[in-house]
C-alpha cells in the first residue's frame, strides 16, 4: 500500500529543489552453514542437544558396534576432536542400535536406548549433573519385532515400534506412562526413522517421520492428543517415488521456528545420498532447504542443537559437525548500516523488481565481500537489501524504505576506478523465479491461501493476503512441475483467484484480489505542478472473455470498450481447475478489469517520489484538456526510480492504467 509520508516530505518530492537523501543497509539473514568437521567414517546413529538453561554445552550420544551406551560433552564446538570424544556409560545396549538424548531441564539429561535382552526393552537413564554421572536403567517398555527408531524431547520420548508411533512420558516427578499412540498415521511397512521436538511457544511435540518413500509431520498436543499426519515428502499428496528415499530425520523448535534434517537417497540413472536441513517459520509450510557438507554414505541422523548464547543452530552425525548462525539485528557481522548510496536504478513491475546501486567507499572498508571478521562479512548472496530513499528536511533525513531485495551479485571495484561496491539485486519474485520443485509436487483439496504460502515459504518468504473469499477457493489438484519456477506456480494461483501480487515492507507477499481492492489512500500526482514528462494516450485490449472450467464457466463483456473500438476482441481462458461458478465468475471479471485498464497506458514522470509503490491508486492532475477530472483515477502499474545525483537526474517514472 501507498507509504504514508509527511507534509515536509511530500513538499521536498513535488519540489525541484528537493535535496535527495539515499542510503542502503543489507542485512545477513539467512543461516550460513560452515563446517566444523568432516570424515568419511560414519558408523553409528548419534543424537545430542544443548543444555541452553545450565552448562550451556553440547551433549551427544551413541551406541557402538558392541553394545556400549556412549557419551560426550562439546563444551567449545569449534574444536574438532570433542566432537567424537566418547566415554562408557554403560554396557548393556542393542549393539548398533538407535538412540536418543534430551534435555528436560538445567542439567538434567535422559538418554534412552534399547537394551540387548530378549525381547530388547526401552530404558532410559539420568544424568542431573549435566553428565558427569548417570543413573542406573530404568526399564520402559519391552520392544518387540523389527528395526526401532527413537527420538525424545522435552518429557517424552517416540518409538517407531513394529511400524507404528508410540510415545512414553515422565514428568519430573512420577513414573513412565504410555502414550496416545499415533493411530491416525497408520502402520509402516518400512519406517526409516522419526525426529522430534518441543515447541514451547504453542505447548505441543512436534514429530517427523520417514517410512514407506514418504515422509510425516503431526504434533502431539497433552490435551487434545494428536494432529496430522501431514504429508511433505514428496510434497502434497504425491505418491511415494520409487526411486527416492527420504531417511533418518531430525527435528528442533526455537521460538516458533522448525528445523528439519533427513538424509535423500535417489537410486536410479543418477545415484546420491544428501543431507537435507529445512528451516520455516509457519508449521505446516516447510522449505528453503539447504544441502549440509555431512557424508551420508552410511545414512544416519543429523541431529540438531541450538545454543542459545551464541545463537548457533548445530547439525552433526556420528563424525561430521557443521554450524549456523541465526540473525540478530545488533550483530555488526550480520548487517551493513546505511550506507550513503551515489547512484541507484529501480525496476518494478508486476514481473518482478530489480534494483542496481553503487557506493562510494572512501575508506574502503568494504573491500573484503563476505569475508568473516571484515566489515564487509554481510555482503554475500540473497543477503537482504534495503534501500533507503527520501530527502533532506532541514537538518534531517527522511527516507522510506523499499521492501527487502535479495542480492544477486555484489562487486568491488579497484585500480582507477576503486572504491565502488555495485550491487545488483531482486525481489521476492526473483527468489521465486530461481527456485524449481526437485520434483513433481501435487496438493489435492487445497485452498489458493494455503498453496500460496506453501510455495512461498519454499524460498523463505512469509505469505498475506487481503481477505478476500477468493483465496478459500479449493483447487481440487495442483501440481507444481521440476520444469517450472516457483514463479510460474504462483503465477498460475494468483489467476485462479483474480488476484495480483506485492511486497509488504518486512518482504511478506502480500496478495490482493483485484476486483476488492479499493485502497483508502491515494498517490496524487500534479498537485504541485511536478511532472516533468507525461505520456498520456488509448490502447486497445480485449473486449470479451469467456472462462472454461471443470464443468463451469463465465462470460464477461466489456461493452464500454467494444463500442469504442467498434470491434469486438474475444479472449477464451481455460483452466480445468476452476470448479465453481463463483471462481469462474471472480477470473473473468479479473480480465475484465485488466482490459479497463489497459485502455488508458498513461506514463508521467516526477521528481524522486518514495511513496508510491505497486497497485496503489493515483489522482493524475493535468491540464483538463488531456485528462478530465472526473476522469482522474488510475492504477500503478510498474515504477522506475533513477537517482544519479553527479547528472542532476533523480526521477521517478510511473506506468499508469485506467481505474
Amino acid at each position: 500500500m501507498v507509504h504514508l509520508i509527511s507534509p515536509e516530505l511530500f513538499e521536498a518530492a513535488c519540489s525541484f529543489r528537493g535535496r535527495p537523501d539515499v542510503a542502503v543497509t543489507i542485512r545477513n539473514k539467512r543461516l550460513r552453514w560452515r563446517s566444523l568437521r568432516f570424515t568419511e567414517a560414519t558408523r553409528y546413529a548419534t543424537d545430542q542437544t544443548a543444555d541452553n538453561e545450565g552448562s550451556g554445552c553440547i551433549h551427544r550420544a551413541r551406541v557402538d558396534g558392541a553394545g556400549r551406551v556412549q557419551y560426550c560433552a562439546v563444551t567449545d564446538p569449534a574444536s574438532a576432536a570433542q566432537w567424537v570424544s566418547w566415554g562408557t556409560i554403560n554396557q548393556d545396549a542393542l549393539p548398533g542400535a538407535d538412540c536418543a538424548l534430551t534435555c528436560p531441564a538445567a542439567n538434567t539429561l535422559r538418554l534412552f536406548y534399547l537394551s540387548n535382552a530378549q525381547p530388547p526393552t526401552l530404558r532410559c537413564i539420568e544424568s542431573t549433573d549435566s553428565g558427569a554421572t548417570w543413573s542406573p536403567p530404568t526399564d520402559i517398555a519391552p520392544i518387540a519385532g523389527g528395526a526401532c527408531h527413537l527420538a525424545a524431547t522435552h518429557y517424552c520420548v517416540f518409538a517407531i515400534v513394529q511400524g507404528g508411533v508410540r510415545v512414553w512420558s515422565k514428568t519430573p516427578v512420577g513414573a513412565w506412562a504410555a502414550g496416545p499412540d499415533w493411530a491416525a498415521l497408520g502402520t509402516l511397512t518400512t519406517p526409516t526413522g522419526i525426529g522430534a521436538a518441543w515447541d514451547s511457544v504453542n505447548a505441543l511435540y512436534r514429530v517427523i517421520v520417514a517410512g514407506d518413500g514418504r515422509m510425516w509431520v503431526g504434533s502431539l498436543s497433552a490435551a487434545t492428543g494428536w494432529s496430522g499426519p501431514q504429508q511433505i515428502w514428496p510434497g502434497g499428496n504425491g505418491a511415494a517415488l520409487s526411486d527416492s528415499l527420504p531417511h533418518s530425520p531430525a527435528a528442533l523448535c526455537h521460538a516458533g521456528e522448525f528445523w528439519f534434517t533427513w538424509i535423500e537417497i535417489y537410486q536410479a540413472t543418477l545415484s546420491w545420498s544428501q543431507a537435507i536441513i529445512c528451516h520455516s517459520h509457519e508449521w505446516g509450510h516447510f522449505g528453503q532447504e539447504t544441502a549440509l557438507h555431512i557424508n551420508t554414505h552410511n545414512p544416519r541422523r543429523v541431529a540438531l542443537a541450538w545454543v542459545a548464547p551464541t545463537r548457533c543452530l548445530y547439525a552433526a552425525n556420528e563424525t561430521d559437525a557443521c554450524v549456523a548462525t541465526h540473525w540478530d539485528i545488533t550483530d555488526p557481522a550480520q548487517n551493513l548500516e546505511a550506507l550513503t548510496v551515489c547512484d541507484y536504478e529501480r525496476h518494478t513491475s508486476e514481473r518482478g523488481s530489480r534494483i542496481s546501486v553503487e557506493v562510494i567507499d572512501r575508506a574502503e572498508v568494504c573491500a573484503s565481500l563476505g569475508m568473516v571478521g571484515r566489515p564487509a562479512e554481510p555482503v554475500q548472496p540473497l543477503a537482504e537489501v534495503h534501500l533507503e530513499r527520501g530527502y533532506l528536511v532541514g537538518n534531517s533525513s527522511h527516507r522510506v524504505t523499499l521492501d527487502p531485495h535479495y542480492l544477486t551479485s555484489a562487486a568491488y571495484t579497484a585500480g582507477r576506478q576503486r572504491g565502488r561496491l555495485l550491487l545488483q539485486a531482486v525481489d521476492g519474485w526473483g527468489l521465486l523465479e530461481r527456485w524449481h520443485p526437485p520434483m513433481p509436487l501435487t496438493w489435492e483439496n487445497r485452498s489458493v491461501r494455503w498453496l500460496l504460502a506453501e510455495l512461498t515459504g519454499r524460498v523463505g518468504l512469509a505469505f498475506a493476503d487481503d481477505g478476500a473469499q477468493v483465496f478459500d477457493y479449493v483447487v481440487p489438484t495442483f501440481t507444481a512441475l521440476p520444469g517450472q519456477s516457483g514463479a510460474t506456480a504462483v503465477r498460475a494461483l494468483l489467476g485462479l483467484a483474480g488476484a495480483v501480487a506485492r511486497f509488504a515492507a518486512d518482504g511478506t507477499f502480500y496478495a490482493l484480489n483485484l476486483y476488492h481492492h479499493a485502497p483508502l489512500t491515494y498517490v496524487d500526482l500534479g498537485t504541485k505542478g511536478e511532472i516533468m514528462e507525461g505520456q498520456f494516450g488509448l490502447a486497445a485490449d480485449s473486449t470479451a472473455f469467456r472462462v472454461y472450467g471443470d464443468g463451469v464457466g463465465h462470460a464477461a463483456e466489456n461493452t464500454v470498450a467494444s463500442m469504442a473500438l467498434g470491434l469486438r476482441l474475444h479472449q477464451r481462458i481455460t483452466d480445468y481447475r476452476l470448479h465453481t461458478e463463483e471462481q469462474a465468475y471472480q477470473v473473468a471479471v479479473y480480465h475484465w478489469l485488466r482490459s479497463t485498464m489497459s485502455t488508458r497506458r498513461e506514463a508521467v514522470t516526477v521528481p524522486l517520489r518514495p511513496d508510491p509503490e505497486l497497485w496503489d491508486m493515483s489522482r493524475l492532475f493535468v491540464y483538463p484538456d488531456i485528462v478530465p477530472p472526473a476522469d482522474a483515477m488510475r492504477g500503478v502499474m510498474a515504477i522506475d526510480e533513477e537517482y544519479h545525483p553527479r547528472q542532476g537526474r533523480y526521477v521517478t517514472r510511473l506506468t499508469l492504467g485506467l481505474v
